[in-house]
């Protein structure tokens, strides 16, 4: 989970640094809150799920569906996939998930529950307020061209802090901020 202030890069960090890195990016939030009965083919092909400020709060179902598709995702590897017109199989995915919201109290109810038993499934970061000022994309879109490989390079050489990284499943710790792990307790 991302979440910070309007205009600080958010959704540009996932869809075209982390998805150009990883090999895209789809919109999951549809899916996970079961807003429409879609194939899956379109997901499981993508490495990364993005949730960009959807809005689950408002329906208890919705969230609490959410809130279990989420853990469910980030716990399990075998999901149903299913294509048009094809008959749906059984299929393997280890990709990732991630929210982004904005930081304002509306936004914030659309954090999924907290509760130990996903706790150690769920990464919580928060951004700086303030706003980014971005080059038009004419300019910005080929400077990422530029540098994603080189930025890929660097990171694949990269040694993580070893105060992150755990013997778990997921390699990390879990790291919860603690404004959002208390707006979600909310």
């Amino acid at each position: 989970v991302i979440v910070g202030g309007v205009h600080v890069g958010k959704t540009l960090l996932v869809k075209r640094i982390i998805g150009g890195l990883l090999g895209g990016v789809a919109n999951a939030a549809p899916y996970l809150l079961g807003d429409e009965n879609q194939f899956t083919s379109d997901l499981f092909a993508s490495p990364v799920w993005m949730v960009d400020d959807a809005t689950p709060a408002a329906d208890p179902r919705k969230k609490a569906r959410y809130t279990a598709m989420l853990k469910k995702l980030s716990a399990d590897t075998t999901f149903k996939y299913e294509k048009k017109y094809k008959e749906s199989i059984t299929t393997e995915w280890a990709g990732r998930i991630i929210v982004t919201l904005n930081g304002d109290p509306t936004s914030l109810e659309n954090l999924p529950s907290i509760e130990s038993s996903n706790l150690d499934k769920t990464i919580m970061l928060r951004c700086a307020d303030s706003v980014i000022s971005f080059p038009p994309n004419d300019v910005l879109e080929p400077m990422i061209e530029k540098e994603l490989a080189a930025f890929g390079a660097w990171l694949l050489d990269w040694q993580p802090p070893v105060g992150i990284v755990a013997g778990t499943r997921y390699g990390v710790i879990s790291y919860h901020d603690d404004f959002i792990k208390e707006s979600a307790a909310n």
